[in-house]
């Protein structure tokens, strides 16, 4: 009768703890509380800066692609920004301007720490704005099937105020 006793004395146990936490777990679900989560900052792999071994990050873009190109600026008229590069003019669409602290009449690549200002314009508002044969860089991108510039940067001291 002992072992009978002890038995029924444990599922009794065993019932109450699980209707315990069903009844929590039900109050949860029930009050749309969520458990807090816990963040925690991510270590990063690899050495940090200043020990051995560590790569600064990428700050600069190549030029000389069909993405990123350079010449003299032209103009802009009918939407489209003219520059020559080369003796060759070249003419693509234009949606953004942007401004740099480097010298670009004879960059290879753009360092964008080196970029001061960003001056939002469309192909209206950036008549004018541009010193006629100013060195510059142009962005440009796919748009559907068309090559499309959509940034130019140029130096600050030629910066439109």
């Amino acid at each position: 009768m002992q072992d009978g006793g002890k038995k029924q004395s444990f599922i009794i146990v065993v019932l109450v703890i699980v209707l315990i936490f069903g009844g929590i777990g039900i109050y949860l679900l029930l009050s749309g509380r969520k458990p807090a989560q816990v963040t925690e900052d991510v270590p990063t792999i690899g050495p940090q800066r200043g020990a051995i071994g560590f790569v600064e990050p990428t700050t600069t873009v190549k030029i000389g692609s069909k993405e990123v190109s350079k010449g003299n600026f032209q103009k802009v008229e009918g939407g489209l920004i003219y520059y020559e590069e080369a003796g060759t003019v070249s003419t693509l669409p234009l949606t953004v301007d942007e401004i740099a602290d480097q010298p670009l009449a004879t960059a290879t690549e753009l360092d964008y720490t080196q970029i001061k200002k960003v001056q939002v314009y469309n192909s209206e508002t950036i008549i004018g704005k541009i010193p006629e044969n100013e060195p510059i860089v142009v962005f440009a991108a796919m748009v559907g099937d068309a090559l499309t510039a959509h940034t130019v940067a140029l130096a600050t001291a030629s910066c439109p105020q």
